[in-house]
């Protein structure tokens, strides 16, 4: 018999209504999709590392036009 203060996902499901239950799956289809991966797409690279070893973040001026 299973122990009333453990919570299943059953059980968290079956309280959904049906909009949260339509985000859940599109959730986990998408994350399912990054998991699985596509191989016919290309793999982006790593993030470039300057290499002089300066590894801060450099400061871009906020600059804004007129529209």
């Amino acid at each position: 018999m299973a122990d009333k203060n453990v919570y299943t996902f059953e059980q968290f499901v079956s309280e959904l209504n049906s909009e949260e239950k339509k985000v859940l799956v599109t959730l986990w289809y998408l994350q399912t999709l990054i998991d699985d991966g596509d191989s016919s797409l290309p793999t982006p690279p790593p993030p470039s590392v300057d290499p002089k070893g300066n590894d801060e973040v450099k400061k871009v001026a906020d600059q804004k036009t007129d529209r």
